[in-house]
């Protein structure tokens, strides 16, 4: 069981808004209960952050 949106927000120092947005354009995935868990890392879209700037550094 991870946490609630609310507690990720204050977690991470964002908005729940924020939160909420992440999780609905599917940057950020809910356990099966729907909490977030802080610890795992999103690595789908960590994969697509790491692509997009080593683009725009003219790595790729």
């Amino acid at each position: 069981m991870g946490l609630s949106i609310r507690a990720y927000a204050a977690h991470r120092g964002v908005s729940h808004t924020s939160v909420r947005k992440a999780k609905a354009s599917g940057r950020l995935s809910p356990e099966p209960d729907g909490t977030i868990d802080p610890v795992k890392p999103n690595l789908p879209v960590l994969r697509s952050e790491w692509t997009k700037t080593v683009a725009l550094m003219g790595l790729l």
